[in-house]
């Protein structure tokens, strides 16, 4: 959620170059509200990135509220998360929505080697 975020993780956790971005994982069932999914989104249950294989844009309301997943042309490398396929993961991004209202947490992989 800070801005600044990206920067420490680019520069201090991954050691890699600071324009490359961070990707969301979100409730899928609050996707909706901050992504633009397209028509057939609900059909899915907002479901539409369960592997991170789309992009989305992110709603212009939202933008401020996410800055370190919100790229420079507003798009996401978004992965939609639902109890079903990922219960666990699922529980962690609730907490996490309970706590801050943000629905999503920050996905990078930590391969630094």
């Amino acid at each position: 959620r800070k801005k600044g975020l990206v920067r420490f993780i680019n520069e201090f956790v991954k050691k890699r170059e600071s324009f490359r971005p961070f990707a969301p994982s979100a409730l899928a069932e609050y996707a909706g509200d901050w992504f633009d999914l397209g028509e057939h989104a609900e059909a899915s249950g907002y479901n539409v990135s369960p592997y991170m294989s789309i992009t989305a844009q992110v709603k212009e309301s939202k933008r401020d509220l996410i800055p370190a997943v919100t790229h420079v042309d507003g798009s996401s490398r978004l992965q939609t998360v639902t109890p079903e396929a990922e219960p666990f993961y699922h529980r962690l991004i609730s907490a996490f929505y309970k706590a801050t209202g943000v629905p999503m947490v920050l996905n990078t992989s930590f391969n630094t080697l």
